[in-house]
Order: C-alpha cells, then sequence, then structure tokens
C-alpha cells in the first residue's frame, strides 16, 4: 500500500497543475478534499494490484467503447438487431475466459437476482457483448468494483488475511 500512495502522491500534484482547469487546491476545504481522493485513489491502486496478483486474468481492454464506433455485439431480438452502446471499465481474460469489471464511485450494488427480474443489466450485457465481439471465449464473470473508498480492515490480521477480504468474488 505504501509503494502505491507514494507514487500517487508524486503523480497527483503533476497531474492536476498540468489540466487545462490547473485543478489544484486553493482552500483548506479543497486541500481536504484533495487528500481524500488521494488516498481513495492509493486504496484503488493497491486493491487491483492484489487483484492481479490473485488469479491469470489480465487485461485486455480499458475503456472498451461499445457500440458505432467500438466493440460491435448486436444483440438479435424478436423485434429486430439491437446495438448496445456504453463503455466497458475493463475486460480481463485468462485462457479463453472473460470477465468485465465496472468501477463505481457510488454506492451501486450488483445483486444476480436484480439481473434475473431483468432490473440489473448493465453487467451481464457487457459481458456477453465481450463475449461475442472477442472470438472464442465464454464468460468467467462481472465485478462491480467501488473506487470510493476500497478500505481493507486494519487490526490483527495479517497482509495475506487482508487481501483475501479484497479478492473478487
Amino acid at each position: 500500500p505504501e509503494e502505491s500512495a507514494a507514487r500517487i502522491r508524486t503523480l497527483l500534484p503533476a497531474l492536476t497543475e498540468s489540466s487545462p482547469e490547473n485543478m489544484r487546491p486553493k482552500t483548506p476545504r479543497e486541500e481536504a478534499l484533495f487528500a481524500r481522493g488521494a488516498r481513495a485513489l492509493s486504496r484503488t491502486a493497491y486493491a487491483l494490484s492484489v487483484h492481479l496478483a490473485a488469479g491469470a486474468f489480465r487485461p485486455v481492454g480499458l475503456e472498451v467503447l461499445l457500440g458505432e464506433d467500438g466493440l460491435r455485439a448486436p444483440l438479435q431480438t424478436r423485434g429486430g438487431e439491437i446495438l448496445l452502446s456504453g463503455r466497458i471499465d475493463r475486460i480481463d481474460r485468462a485462457e479463453d475466459f472473460l470477465r468485465v469489471i465496472d468501477y463505481k464511485s457510488g454506492s451501486a450494488e450488483f445483486k444476480i437476482s436484480d439481473a434475473l427480474l431483468g432490473c440489473a443489466l448493465q453487467l451481464p450485457l457487457y459481458l456477453s457483448a465481450a463475449c461475442r465481439a472477442i472470438e472464442g471465449t465464454k464468460p468467467a464473470g462481472m465485478y462491480l468494483m467501488h473506487i470510493q473508498d476500497p478500505r481493507v480492515p486494519r487490526g490483527a490480521d495479517s497482509e495475506q488475511e487482508r487481501a483475501k477480504k479484497m479478492r473478487p468474488s
């Protein structure tokens, strides 16, 4: 975690100063919000490194555009063809299996029961589209990762126990 935090502390000032709006914090409140965001970003970077180290999946696509100008994976319905549009945050591959990961900064949850009722279809549709667009692949899973504050509880837990708590389900 310390390595992630150190890299982010090094990169953020340069990124904010070079942004068109010069996003450098100007008030104490902005400084506190900036520090909070940097901590969340640091924890997210650490969580991502734990996830990658835990398995065989590797990213094959980031911010993948879906639709007219990106991956084309039309759905066939009784009423005709539907071309999905959107942006898949991340597609990972392990051999011929794919998983999609959607990063969320809010409190959204993914429940399989909602998907089965037709109420939460974004991740299942993205996974289906990715598998149809990338030949020879099969679905492995979908994962919603909260980047708001992916904390790992501290305390008596060992580094391995904390890493287990961060593994994608």
